[in-house]
């Protein structure tokens, strides 16, 4: 059991919470596209960052 799942049942929230009934769209392979349009950050450098080898902005 993941260390999050642990602290989080041990916390008091029940196992059943985070139960996944059903494929979720993305391990299906369907994507819905994203309007961008009134995206107040289109273009700017938080836009375009990418996380470092840690996975950290």
């Amino acid at each position: 059991m993941p260390q999050w799942l642990q602290q989080a049942v041990s916390a008091g929230q029940s196992f059943e919470h985070f139960a996944i009934n059903q494929l979720s769209e993305n391990a299906r392979g369907e994507r819905h596209r994203i309007d961008r349009s009134q995206d107040p950050f289109a273009g700017s450098r938080l836009a375009t960052a990418q996380p470092d080898s840690n996975g950290q902005y």
